[in-house]
Order: structure tokens, then C-alpha cells, then sequence
């Protein structure tokens, strides 16, 4: 710690890390183009949301990169899966 100072002459700190500027792909404009489309349809996959956004905005990003953001906004995301309509026919319940 020392040898910096007496190189540099410097005793404040310079900040490191943190977001670089030229690496961020999802702005808020890509924010509010994901809440939309879950306000237009909720059903659209990660995948959907994947090719709309290249489609619409020109931006590539990640489907772990829309849940991330889509849980930020706090949404719920859940597989969406076929449920059969004989499960809970009145038949099958008189059988339980």
C-alpha cells in the first residue's frame, strides 16, 4: 500500500470496477420494451422475448439476461406447461 503512495503521490483512492459504459445492453428503453411485451402478451417465452428484442431494438442478450431483469421489474417467471383437460374431469374425480 505504501510503495503506492511513494510511486504515485497520490493518497486518494481512484475508483475501479463497476459497470463499463460501452458493455451495457439492456437500457432502460430494453426495460420497458420487455415490460410491454408482457403487458401485451404474458405467455411469450424468454426465447420470444429474445428474437423480438433483436428484432425490434437490434440488441442481443441472454434469456438469463431477461429473467434477470424481468425479476428485477418483479415479475414471476414460470415454465408454462400443457395441462390436460381430463385431469379434472368430473369422471376422474368420482374415480379418486
Amino acid at each position: 500500500m505504501m510503495y503506492r503512495v511513494v510511486e504515485s503521490g497520490r493518497v486518494d483512492d481512484i475508483p475501479r470496477g463497476g459497470v463499463r459504459a460501452g458493455s451495457v445492453k439492456v437500457t432502460q428503453e430494453v426495460k420497458d420494451m420487455l415490460e410491454s411485451y408482457l403487458n401485451d402478451n404474458c405467455t411469450y417465452t424468454m426465447e420470444t422475448m429474445r428474437s423480438m428484442l433483436g428484432l425490434d431494438m437490434r440488441v442481443d442478450v441472454s434469456t438469463s439476461t431477461i429473467s434477470h431483469h424481468l425479476l428485477a421489474i418483479l415479475y414471476m417467471v414460470r415454465q408454462t406447461r400443457v395441462v390436460l383437460m381430463t385431469c379434472n374431469a368430473a369422471a376422474k374425480k368420482i374415480k379418486r
